[in-house]
């Protein structure tokens, strides 16, 4: 039998939704698609539930690997796709019901190599608080895709999107297994470096469960790296589209508000005097020198406004003590 698509989720000691997350996908009664499920050295319970779920249906193959992170795991579940085409699902999020079977038939006599669809943000609990559309036209341009990259982070996650194996495959497309935060988006980009062709779907696909414990709400100095890499990146998106001086100032104004953002956060941290050593030779790399350099103050709150033009003037401890109390 031909397999459609290959539904690839790597997990780690997250025994806790994944039944859900599978589920969301089995509901399906075809028998044309397939469920990599990768256990990416979990030390609790997730191994045997992973074998649970494998031996409940035929169509979900179970991999126990060694714990080198999600970058690896989803490369190992590209290897390992026999569909057409091949989607990511996080082991704590949803398809929304019938939104799987949906997108599968739409993929009959499909030409395109990736499809983008809308999804929606839900608390830990699976209610939702939000629904993120991305383009109000079935064929986005560069610009359009590259400026949400650029100036926002709706299009940062590989999940939500389908793609054509052969093309990720032919191309060797990987996840770069050295990020820590940010592999999603230099995933996407590699791709968009061979031409793929596009097509944006307007049915809501996932359910992105927002937990406060995951990778990408933890905070530590680590994040500041990870500014200056995105900021790199946007710089090279820019310079291959029409940039215009109002793209450039939206792009520093998300920055900005990301770095205040790190900065409150690890404020918080301690000891205060370690902290603020840090603080400063974070934000004496170049890269974030320059967004700091570069913030638009005038779009910001009068909190964000002073805390700016502190750390503009390299009071770090001073802002470091402000936030400690905020």
């Amino acid at each position: 039998m031909n397999i459609s698509l290959s539904v690839i989720i790597p997990v780690y000691n997250g025994s806790k939704y994944l039944e859900k997350a599978v589920n969301s996908v089995t509901e399906c009664n075809d028998k044309d698609f397939e469920i990599i499920l990768i256990d990416d050295g979990s030390t609790d319970d997730t191994p045997a539930l992973c074998d649970k779920l494998q031996e409940n249906d035929s169509r979900i193959h179970t991999f126990h690997i060694e714990n080198l992170g999600v970058s690896n795991a989803r490369n190992f579940g590209i290897e390992k796709a026999k569909g057409e085409f091949l989607t990511f699902l996080d082991a704590d999020d949803e398809f929304f019901q019938g939104a799987f079977e949906k997108a599968k038939a739409d993929l009959v006599n499909q030409e395109n190599d990736f499809i983008i669809y809308p999804y929606s943000i839900t608390d830990e609990n699976g209610n939702e608080k939000t629904t993120v559309e991305l383009f109000s036209t079935e064929n986005p341009t560069k610009k359009e895709m590259f400026m949400h990259f650029i100036n926002s982070s709706k299009m940062n996650f590989c999940w939500g999107k389908i793609y054509r194996t052969e093309f990720v495959k032919k191309n060797s497309v990987k996840f770069d297994t050295a990020f820590d935060v940010g592999e999603d988006i230099d995933f996407q980009l590699s791709l968009f470096k061979y031409e793929p062709r596009v097509e944006y779907c307007f049915t809501k696909l996932i359910k992105y469960r927002q937990i406060s414990s995951s990778v990408m709400h933890q905070y530590d100095f680590t994040r500041f790296d990870n500014l200056k890499e995105c900021y790199i990146m946007r710089k090279d998106l820019a310079s291959q589209i029409d940039f215009t001086k109002q793209d450039e100032e939206d792009m520093y104004c998300d920055l900005g508000r990301r770095l205040l953002s790190y900065t409150k956060n690890v404020s918080k941290l301690k000891p205060k005097k370690t902290v603020i050593s840090k603080l400063k030779e974070s934000l004496e790399i170049p890269e974030n020198r320059d967004i700091l350099n570069n913030l638009p103050l005038h779009r910001m709150d009068m909190v964000r406004k002073i805390i700016g033009k502190l750390l503009q003037k390299g009071h770090y401890g001073l802002v470091v003590r402000i936030l400690s109390f905020i």
